[in-house]
């Protein structure tokens, strides 16, 4: 069979993850909400396998949930609910005899589901969603690489706690492994597909998705006006890499009725320190706000309040969802003019760009922003028409779907 739309049509999918929507807590949940309404949508069956204590869907949606598999961390060395999750799942699989079974996000999913043969007919992928395996950078990496997915039955989890006793005493840390990817994998993120590379994982051939944006949960508007004050949004981790220290520096010599909203999660605490000390010198700390991150409900709202969104990172995602939400709803970007993202970041066609770490042009392009309607208006159309176009959630599930049976079945 060759590749092409019509080739995947009909197929019965079982994504399994440790919780399903509605009980929204990160994006990855929303993703996966998204994957399996719009693969039903294409025409495919959808079942999710997920925790027992998830939360139970709207009754109209077509998604057949299944809430079977009890919460078992992976370091838990409980053996009847790890032998639970083994049969519930083997059990699920009889049933719904999928044509293809994804393992969602992985954590939170015990060791037990992984470690369950499954007939050879049957696709299996991981779908890599999270920072799960942040761990590998630690100097004790190479202990979780040499662990293979594991094996089910109380003498396997026997031999994992004493091989982790032991390898804990030695080096003075605990360890926890995370689940190996299992079968064809794919990421959302360069940037974590790199981190599984440098621990050793064998993720060499997965496959890089490029996000795509279910438009219905983001209403474009045009804006005739800039708010009073003018809010510029900045939603990016705070670390190095993202840039912020740029755009404070900016601000300085922005007006003063311009204003900063920080709402990236937090994850280099001196980092923000040196920030604040930029901003102290500057001038401007009275001008930013540092705000919790928002839930993925909420996001879309907070991205549509603000007047401008900056993307600063200097080492920039393959295909940045933040940006893509604010060519959504009609909010205009400046970004880093990173090859990674020159597809999407078209300069004075989707959105302004500058050099990462270069002041002056951000200054320039805020500046621009701040002056001319007529620009915004262009920039915010043009990118919207752009979403529309290529990264609508339907181009995500076609890749999705090559990705899991048309490389198959070629």
């Amino acid at each position: 069979m060759t590749g092409g739309a019509d080739a995947v049509v009909g197929r019965r999918i079982l994504l399994v993850a440790a919780r399903y929507p509605p009980h929204h807590t990160t994006a990855a949940e929303f993703r996966l909400r998204d994957v399996a309404l719009g693969l039903t949508q294409r025409g495919h069956t959808v079942s999710v396998l997920c925790g027992a204590d998830a939360v139970e869907p709207e009754d109209d949606q077509p998604v057949r949930v299944v809430r079977r598999l009890p919460r078992v961390s992976m370091d838990d060395e409980r053996v009847w609910p790890a032998v639970t999750s083994g049969r519930r799942f083997r059990s699920e699989v009889a049933l719904f005899r999928p044509d293809a079974v994804v393992f969602s996000h992985l954590t939170g999913i015990s060791e037990s589901v992984l470690g369950v043969d499954l007939p050879s007919s049957v696709i299996v992928a991981s779908d890599v969603g999270s920072d799960w395996l942040r761990d590998l950078a630690l100097p004790h990496g190479g202990w979780f690489a040499s662990w293979a997915t594991p094996a089910s039955g109380a003498l396997a989890r026997v031999a994992r706690a004493v091989r982790r006793m032991a390898a804990g005493g030695a080096l003075g840390a605990p360890i926890v492994p995370p689940p190996l990817p299992r079968g064809r994998t794919w990421f959302w993120s360069r940037r974590r597909w790199k981190a599984c590379l440098a621990g050793g994982l064998p993720v060499h051939g997965a496959t890089l998705l490029e996000p795509g944006i279910d438009l219905r949960g983001f209403q474009f508007r045009e804006r005739a006006e800039l708010g009073t004050p003018v809010r510029v949004l900045f939603s990016e981790p705070i670390e190095r890499s993202t840039g912020l220290h740029t755009l404070v520096l900016a601000l300085g010599d922005l007006p003063g009725s311009v204003r900063l909203r920080v709402c990236g999660a937090v994850q280099d605490e001196g980092y923000l320190a040196e920030v604040a000390e930029l901003g102290r010198a500057a001038g401007v700390m009275d001008r930013i706000e540092i705000a919790a991150p928002p839930s993925g409900r909420e996001m879309p709202d907070v991205v549509a309040a603000a007047d401008m969104l900056v993307y600063g990172r200097e080492e920039p995602e393959r295909f940045p969802r933040r940006p893509l939400e604010a060519f959504a709803v009609g909010t205009p970007v400046i970004a880093t003019d990173a090859s990674e993202g020159s597809d999407l970041f078209q300069n004075d066609a989707t959105s302004l760009t500058f050099p990462p770490g270069n002041v002056p042009e951000l200054t320039r392009q805020l500046r621009r922003i701040l002056d001319d309607p007529a620009l915004r208006r262009t920039l915010t159309l043009a990118a919207r028409a752009k979403v529309e176009r290529d990264y609508a959630l339907g181009y995500t599930l076609a890749q999705i779907e090559e990705a899991l049976f048309v490389d198959a079945s070629a």
